[in-house]
């Protein structure tokens, strides 16, 4: 079976109800997607299993178990996930809370003056978030300034 690329999955529907708008991130494994949720017209992210991953058990496994011990994790400073399944073409996809700000990498990057205060602000949110995740079980195996998000709403920090 070919696996339909990001791109062919652009304006179309997967899952019970979201609606993929644009790719928002591209990583080793997945493509994220900005989605609107049809049921209730919220914005959400999908995290798309990589085409080149279909067939793979072990790959296939590892996106399942992650979503699943997401899903686990309740806390203000960790992505929440809504949803998980199956996509056309056999890609494994995950719906999580839409995060729209900054990554803490791209405020490093765009070399954004922290105060000594902010830098321990975000460095107690991730431990807070980090730790909500041991409590539940679930070791993140991938922190990382990328993978940390800045809500321009809510100024807070959000594991993903």
């Amino acid at each position: 079976m070919n696996a339909l690329s990001d791109e062919q999955f652009l304006g179309k529907r997967i899952g019970e109800s979201y609606r993929l708008l644009d790719i928002v991130a591209r990583g080793v494994t997945s493509t994220i997607f900005r989605a609107r949720d049809e049921r209730d017209e919220r914005i959400v992210a999908v995290k798309l299993l990589g085409a080149r991953f279909v067939g793979d058990p072990e790959a296939e496994a590892t996106f399942r178990r992650e979503a699943a011990a997401m899903q686990r994790v309740k806390h203000p400073h960790v992505a929440g996930i809504y949803d998980s399944g199956v996509a056309a073409g056999g890609r494994a996809f995950l719906v999580m809370e839409f995060i729209k700000g900054p990554t803490l990498e791209r405020l490093i990057r765009d070399r954004m003056r922290l105060s000594v205060a902010q830098r321990i602000d975000l460095a107690l949110q991730t431990v807070e978030g980090l730790q909500a995740g041991l409590k539940a079980g679930v070791i993140h195996r991938d922190i990382k300034p990328a993978n940390l998000l800045i809500d321009s709403a809510s100024h807070l920090l959000k594991i993903v």
